[in-house]
């Protein structure tokens, strides 16, 4: 094998049998061939070129030898080796800085070295090529460690960056404790629908099974991937993960890259926006407060605090107004919603099925490259707990968010006269659901957010989960940034210092007031399985008079 010791392999699955091709002890005996032999790598090729949705393979087992390498390179990880904390829209993990210079620390690390060099030693590359049929490998060194402990997660992407040719997940979890699908941390990979989009639910999942190595040619807008959300407590997923590089510099992706996607600002699409007109008069009178009572909790009917919210609305821009509904009305609210919660299975902080709360009125909103969550557009004769939940919401917004009652109200709360709106009643569901900053969320013109949410906080560890955004839920506003696209923070949670960042926490019977201005992004963070329940709101546009 040359400059590939201590026996890396790559196998291929031929009738069901595992083949792998072994290393001798020590120095390896011959040239390339002890890496991947010409039949195996033929086999190899042919199972990319036959994988769906795109090409990828498995190799399993990846590192043969009885020294046990990888035993050693997770021991070192895991007792040398410092990792950092990152969050933002797409993601959540713990990760190393970067793995291609380990000068200076061979005698720390020797087992992650010998494993670095023989993944990018030529040898090995070369049967990479063969295999994937990608080209010419560059000898260029893209590499790191992560972590992905309970919640951890990735979401849908398809590395596309710069000349990254073939993606690799080597898995080091955990050697003696089998890892099954439920534990979470699963490679799933995305198929495009007739219109070239990502679609909603993934058609192959990977295990990340100990001494495996996962790879797949990147391909924009079309290596859609996401790793699932871990679900298992005491089970963290350890891996080594990185690229190969093209040789070449790679074609232009012609704006189809999730990362171009979710930097590029589409004007027809935010021009096409139809608001519902809005006609009120300035002054609320009588008949209008006896709307406004019948959903509002009392300190809500007083002018002293609607003088008091249009000075802090006035001032900052937004503002959170909590304990906004009646306890009567909001009882209600969270009675169905938990309910719809307990018959989908998503009050469990478990697995959830992919479609799980989909149907009798609620459809997905995708691609989810860019979102995935569930919008209730109505089905009147369903009688389901979803469905009950759905009607309730849009009974909200009929008999109180879309009245001239209302609006006059928030006419006096910000100061801005409002002409049209526009409205979702959505759920977020946990271990599913999300949505991801991107340019086409950005307005041409300011426009006045309203979310009225609704989440299960019955209990403190529930209430304080939402409140300090670990369980994720939290609606978050930043600047556009197209040099970093979405991320301007590696790690923002609602107590974040960040001046540039408005994190709004998903405080149950909240209504949350945001004057969005030009040039802003929004998210709302994946709703982890932890959470014991989904993000219920309903979303509000409010369009302004110049």
């Amino acid at each position: 094998m040359g400059d590939v010791s201590d026996g890396l392999s790559l196998q291929t699955t031929i009738g069901g049998a595992m083949v792998a091709k072994r290393t001798h002890g020590g120095e390896a005996k011959g040239d390339n061939a002890s890496c991947l032999h010409v039949e195996g790598a033929s086999a190899l090729r042919k199972q990319f070129d036959a994988a769906k949705p795109f090409p990828h393979g498995v190799l399993h087992p990846l590192c043969v030898d009885p020294g046990q390498l990888l035993r050693r390179v997770r021991q070192e990880l895991l007792e040398n080796v410092s990792y950092r904390e990152k969050e933002t829209d797409l993601f959540q993990l713990h990760q190393t800085g970067d793995l291609a210079n380990l000068d200076g620390f061979a005698e720390e690390l020797p087992a992650l070295c010998e494993l670095r060099e023989a993944l990018y030693s030529r040898s090995f590359r070369q049967a990479v090529e063969e295999a994937t049929g990608c080209g010419k490998l560059s000898d260029q060194i893209d590499l790191s460690s992560n972590i992905y402990a309970h919640g951890s997660h990735l979401l849908c992407h398809d590395d596309v960056i710069g000349n990254r040719r073939v993606s690799f997940i080597i898995y080091l979890t955990d050697p003696d404790s089998e890892w099954k699908e439920e534990d979470g941390g699963t490679l799933e990979l995305f198929d495009v629908n007739n219109s070239g989009e990502c679609e909603d639910i993934p058609c192959k999942t990977i295990l990340p099974l100990w001494n495996s190595m996962a790879m797949f040619v990147v391909r924009p807008g079309r290596s859609y991937h996401e790793v699932r959300e871990v679900f298992a407590k005491d089970k963290p997923r350890l891996s080594v993960s990185g690229w190969y590089h093209s040789d070449v510099p790679l074609p232009e992706d012609n704006g189809v890259a999730s990362l171009t996607q979710l930097q590029t600002k589409n004007e027809g699409c935010l021009n096409s926006k139809a608001y519902h007109p809005i006609e009120y008069e300035e002054d609320l009178n009588k008949d209008d407060l006896m709307v406004l009572k019948r959903y509002l909790n009392t300190p809500y009917l007083s002018p002293s605090t609607w003088h008091a919210v249009a000075q802090q609305f006035q001032e900052q821009g937004s503002i959170q107004l909590q304990s906004f509904l009646s306890e009567e009305r909001v009882a209600g609210v969270i009675s169905i919603c938990s309910k719809a919660d307990d018959d989908d299975g998503l009050a469990a902080r478990k697995r959830p099925e992919w479609d799980a709360g989909t149907g009798d009125g609620w459809q997905t909103r995708g691609p989810p490259v860019k979102q995935r969550y569930q919008e209730y557009v109505g089905a009147e004769s369903a009688s389901s707990a979803r469905a009950n939940a759905g009607k309730a919401l849009k009974e909200v917004v009929s008999e109180l968010l879309q009245t001239p009652s209302f609006a006059k109200l928030l006419s006096i709360a910000t100061g801005k006269k409002l002409k049209g709106q526009l409205n979702q009643v959505r759920r977020f569901r946990p271990g599913l659901d999300y949505t991801v900053a991107h340019f086409n969320a950005i307005t041409s013109t300011p426009v006045l957010d309203l979310t009225l949410c609704f989440v299960n906080d019955a209990d403190e560890e529930r209430s304080s989960n939402w409140e300090s955004g670990v369980v994720g839920g939290y609606h978050c506003y930043i600047p556009a940034d197209p040099e970093n696209n979405a991320a301007t923070a590696e790690v923002y949670r609602p107590d974040d210092d960040d001046d540039e960042l408005l994190s709004i926490s998903a405080v149950s019977n909240s209504m949350n007031l945001v004057l969005r201005q030009e040039g802003l992004m929004d998210f709302v963070k994946y709703v982890s399985t932890r959470a014991g329940g989904s993000r219920w709101d309903i979303a509000m546009e409010y369009q302004m008079e110049d």
